[in-house]
């Protein structure tokens, strides 16, 4: 079968004997601080930038790219190795380096001094994390199969929540702090709150996460009760359940797996250009044919658009991916984003700032509603694209060429936008560019007969034993 899902005996559940809502909770936690260390960037890597005597208003566009990119090219030589590590070593044991990576090169990089230092703990704080990976693989493994969708919601929401509080962090504690912090590492501070949040998910971790790697738990030096080896033996014991994924599940010829790790790959690409793009478009002078924006207009708009995207993934999405499906969800969220990048940057060319406001939060709150539908589904279509005993490395893989993409996306638009706006003046070149490659993406996904067939997931069903 090319589609996996595993449904676990009805009377005794991983959701039931480990406490599903406390992982979720704790994987929340993990997600957050991650984002928090992604995300706040944006709001003013202009501004370090230009803190950092690299560049003005109209040009920090050829040197914040590369300080948003560091990250995700470290995660794409490492996300890999770490999900085969989690199907391995145990997921557990790889979200306690995730966490200790956070805070080290979160206080690392509010400390920076120079661009170079600021590149290299972005560097370190990208390869030595895989929070996304594992918290993606264990959705699926919280439960049953009803769990999944609700799991991977609360994943997914948890990310947004931290698009949701990133904007603020960064945007309105850049700058700030005691004694001479705002004039020597005005980063410090939104940087020192994101390895707060990084410990506190360590912790929680520790208390409230168990292991789910089913290799992991077979391990002898693994203690157990017998109530856990009377219900893992019932997994790992019944070939039909869980075969030698080596002989009978070859995962480099999974070809579903591949559709969607390259839709993925595309998605993400054309994502983070598109939050780049926003953000120095935001900045740039209104004579550029930007919105000349400071720190604190452009976080607040980003907080609104959070608001937006956390209710509409908790509430919105769950009958919508019922109603339509996940396949079609993909294809659909694509063709409808492609209208609102294109015409995005005409924005400026309103009369007020009540329409121009109005029209920013308007199409922003769009796009990132659909894009947070669009990620949730592939996710899940990952996820059922391989066994179980795969699903490390398979999101490990993806998290991979997403990250190359998330890599590709800020490098080549940040540079091509401050090319477009002081060159030509027509900052609208490179939104219409990603409207292009959103269209071709769900072009590709409509006509791939390997990605129709995740539509429906194959169950795997295991008696309950007697």
């Amino acid at each position: 079968q090319s589609t996996w899902g595993l449904t676990l005996p009805a009377q005794k559940t991983l959701s039931a004997m480990d406490g599903r809502k406390g992982a979720l909770f704790a994987l929340s936690i993990c997600l957050i601080a991650q984002g928090l260390s992604l995300q706040q960037l944006f709001s003013y890597a202009g501004f370090l930038v230009m803190h950092f005597g690299m560049a003005d208003r109209d040009t920090a566009g050829y040197f914040a790219g590369n300080i948003a990119s560091s990250f995700m090219i470290a995660r794409t030589i490492s996300s890999y190795p770490m999900g085969l590590l989690s199907d391995w070593w145990g997921r557990k044991p790889v979200l306690y380096i995730s966490c200790v990576c956070m805070v080290v090169t979160s206080i690392g990089f509010g400390l920076s001094t120079t661009y170079t230092m600021a590149l290299w703990f972005r560097f370190f704080l990208g390869f030595f994390n895989a929070v996304v990976v594992v918290a993606k693989t264990m959705a699926s493994e919280l439960g049953t199969n009803k769990d999944e969708a609700s799991s991977m919601a609360v994943v997914i929401a948890s990310w947004n929540i931290s698009l949701l509080l990133a904007p603020a962090c960064g945007g309105l504690l850049y700058g700030h702090g005691p004694f001479d912090l705002p004039e020597t590492h005005p980063h410090f501070l939104p940087n020192l709150v994101s390895a707060v949040v990084a410990a506190l998910g360590f912790i929680l971790v520790c208390m409230l996460v168990p292991e789910t790697s089913r290799r992991r738990i077979r391990l002898p030096w693994f203690r157990m009760s017998e109530t856990n080896k009377s219900e893992i033996s019932s997994l790992t014991e019944n070939p039909e359940t869980i075969p030698e994924d080596s002989q009978d599940h070859p995962f480099m010829r999974n070809w579903e797996m591949w559709m969607v790790t390259f839709l993925y790959f595309m998605f993400s690409m054309i994502m983070i250009a598109f939050d780049e793009l926003y953000n120095l478009w935001a900045i740039a002078t209104r004579e550029g044919g930007g919105l000349g924006w400071g720190t604190f207009e452009l976080g607040l708009s980003l907080s609104i658009t959070g608001f937006v995207i956390v209710g509409f993934t908790m509430f919105v999405y769950p009958i919508l991916a019922t109603r339509i499906g996940h396949t079609n969800a993909v294809i659909s969220t694509s063709l409808l984003i492609t209208p609102f990048l294109v015409v995005f940057p005409f924005i400026s060319l309103l009369p007020n700032n009540t329409w121009i406001w109005a029209a920013v939060l308007i199409c922003n709150s769009i796009i990132k509603a659909a894009s947070s539908v669009c990620f949730t589904s592939l996710a899940i279509l990952l996820n059922r694209s391989v066994h179980p005993t795969l699903r490390g490395r398979a999101n490990g893989l993806s998290m991979t060429v997403a990250s190359l993409a998330k890599a590709i996306g800020p490098a080549v638009s940040a540079p091509l936008f401050a090319y477009s706006l002081n060159g030509y003046h027509a900052p609208w070149f490179v939104f219409v560019v990603c409207g292009i490659l959103m269209v071709l993406m769900a072009t590709v996904g409509l006509a791939s007969k390997s990605f129709r067939k995740l539509a429906v997931p194959v169950k795997v069903v295991v008696d309950t034993p007697t």
